[in-house]
């Protein structure tokens, strides 16, 4: 709670919860929001609430194969310190699949499918909302050499119903070992979107 020259009242939590089926499924979810009340000036109100839930399936007996789901909520008006983050409020519902299969010690295979039933408005707390409804496809390959160094190569495709705009490309990238469970890495992202649904920018390309 703030009080004198500001007057605010905000709430803010995170939450977490995983729980092992067995041993080849697992289930998650997250919960984080904030709400923000300005008793002088209502038009600065915030709110922000982020859920999912998601499971993966990596069964104990044959590690060649993986599979990955989450279903996501999203509603975002940001704050009036935050507005640089964002060009958009939003609020939207997506639900994401992802699938692996590693053929032999060399060669993985990967796809990801995902919608983004939603809305977002360019003005914040203000104007009329449009539909931000997009679908996305990606399929990846993965080639491990004996030096221990992967080489990345994805084509990846996004469909937005509301202008029925699609965009596509290639992401490249290569990878280093440097133990058992860990790898750091380097690439490039020559399309405009991100895989992650929840961000409606095209500033993306580049490297990461």
């Amino acid at each position: 709670r703030d009080t004198g020259v500001e007057q605010r009242k905000q709430w803010v939590g995170t939450n977490r919860f995983s729980y092992k089926v067995n041993e080849d499924w697992r289930i998650a979810a997250r919960l984080n929001f904030g709400t923000t009340e300005d008793l002088i000036d209502p038009s600065a109100d915030a709110k922000f609430i982020e859920g999912n839930v998601g499971f993966s399936y990596r069964p104990a007996d044959n590690d060649r194969w993986n599979l990955l789901g989450r279903f996501t909520y999203l509603y975002d008006l940001t704050s009036f310190g935050q507005e640089t983050l964002s060009d958009y409020d939003q609020r939207s519902q997506i639900l994401a699949f992802e699938g692996i299969y590693r053929a032999n010690d060399r060669w993985e295979f990967a796809g990801k499918v995902a919608r983004r039933h939603g809305e977002a408005r360019l003005t914040r707390a203000a104007g009329p909302w449009f539909d931000s409804t997009a679908n996305f496809m990606a399929a990846q390959v993965r080639y491990q050499t004996t030096y221990k160094w992967d080489g990345l190569l994805e084509y990846r495709w996004l469909n937005t119903e509301q202008d029925d705009g699609t965009r596509q490309g290639w992401l490249i990238g290569v990878d280093r070992h440097l133990n058992q469970n860990f790898r750091v890495g380097v690439g490039y992202n020559f399309t405009q979107f991100s895989d992650q649904l929840t961000s409606l920018d095209f500033d993306h390309e580049g490297w990461f």
